[in-house]
């Protein structure tokens, strides 16, 4: 019953969501804390909850650093928050 009453207590988390508003697919690596990996982000959608505090590097686009309830956008192979 605690470790309910703590999780309800500590809320949502805040994450980066990264929202691709361009006609094709962008290649992504991640990097937080460290460590990194790739992320597909497809045409026309958005991945939710991608990291808490990263760096968002996109081939033939940009980096962008982000944290917390930012929405990193692409668009006409720009980068944006």
């Amino acid at each position: 019953m605690v470790g309910l009453v703590a999780a309800l207590a500590a809320g949502p988390a805040i994450a980066v969501d990264i929202r691709n508003e361009d006609r094709v697919d962008h290649d992504a690596v991640i990097i937080e804390e460290g460590v990194g990996f790739r992320l597909l982000l497809t045409a026309g959608e958005t991945e939710s909850d991608v990291c808490g505090a990263c760096r968002i590097a996109i081939e033939r686009v940009g980096t962008i650093e982000a944290e917390g309830a930012d929405v990193v956008v692409i668009k006409d192979r720009a980068l944006s928050r």
